[in-house]
């Protein structure tokens, strides 16, 4: 299924950048450039970034996982809420004060480089946020996603989970995922949804 939606992905793509006879040769050129560059990216959607490099963390190896396993050759990582924490309880501070317009649009420009969206926030609102304020947040993200040219978008169980909570979400101890790897079980929690339904 997540392979079906992959190709369908990069079908719609094709023809969201046509190569335009009118442009110049140089312009085709750049233009094509940006398609393949675009093709070969997902941006993964991510609740805020932690306080070390975000390279050394549990989330960064296995969005490079998810990556490969989607077909993808690179990622990045865009974050709701920009500010560096230890966890998110220590963004209870900022319930309901950022800018919606402000995360509808890096969301937008974000999803514009990219053939792919991975969504994995975390499965409920951070500590100290009213679930209306999150919700906000969410619809805020979701919206520039659409304006973005991303309607679907891929997440790991049926929420979209936290990325460092993978490996303990898909062991084979809890029995939820078939396979005899890390890849196995993760290609297998893979979910599509509409952006809408998030």
């Amino acid at each position: 299924m997540a392979e079906d939606s992959f190709v369908g992905f990069v079908e719609r793509l094709g023809k969201l950048l046509p190569l335009d006879d009118s442009l110049s040769p140089r312009a085709q050129r750049v233009t094509s450039k940006r398609a393949a560059t675009v093709q070969d990216r997902l941006i993964a959607v991510l609740c805020n970034p932690p306080l070390g490099e975000p390279e050394q963390t549990t989330s960064w190896r296995n969005i490079g996982v998810l990556t490969s396993i989607l077909g993808f050759q690179r990622f990045a990582i865009v974050n709701i809420i920009e500010q560096p924490t230890k966890s998110t309880a220590d963004l209870a501070d900022l319930a309901g004060k950022l800018d919606l317009i402000e995360v509808e649009l890096k969301m937008e420009n974000a999803s514009r480089s990219a053939a792919g969206v991975l969504v994995g926030w975390g499965a409920c609102a951070p500590a100290g946020w009213r679930l209306q304020q999150w919700r906000s947040l969410v619809t805020a993200a979701t919206k520039g996603l659409v304006a973005g040219g991303h309607r679907r978008v891929v997440h790991v169980s049926d929420v979209p989970r936290h990325p460092s909570r993978w490996r303990q979400h898909t062991s084979p101890v809890h029995g939820r995922y078939s396979g005899s790897s890390f890849e196995q079980r993760l290609g297998s929690a893979l979910r599509w949804s509409e952006v809408e339904n998030l």
